[in-house]
């Protein structure tokens, strides 16, 4: 998730540290889940990725779909079931939410393992 502060914020970062950011300094949050009040009080908002952060991201997940599909195909059994579809809305959501700059590609990767285990039982 990448950030960009609205308005003097206060953060605390990596070290431990409070740090103070500055109006339209971009930063990627520590703990993305606390940054919801921020949002709500107009003191940050979320931005989406720049097209080419958007091109890396997608051959990523690309990337990642061809090698688990591997795999099922090397394991020679497929059972379509209403948990794989599950399984496969969630890596649609997570591709959008990628794409927004809100998701990341380890949950992405987890939820592709995910559809492979549920359609290869």
């Amino acid at each position: 998730m990448i950030c960009q502060a609205l308005s003097r914020i206060k953060i605390r970062g990596h070290d431990g540290v409070v740090h103070e950011i500055p109006p339209g300094e971009i930063f990627t949050p520590l703990y993305p889940e606390k940054i919801a009040p921020l949002v709500e009080s107009k003191k940050i908002k979320i931005i989406s990725p720049s097209e080419e952060r958007k091109r890396s991201l997608d051959a990523c997940m690309i990337a990642t779909i061809i090698s688990i599909g591997d795999e099922i195909i090397r394991g020679g059994k497929w059972r379509p079931s209403e948990a794989t579809h599950a399984a496969e809305k969630e890596i649609e959501i997570l591709q959008h939410e990628i794409m927004e700059g809100r998701g990341k590609l380890i949950d992405f990767r987890a939820a592709c393992e995910k559809w492979k285990k549920v359609g290869t039982k």
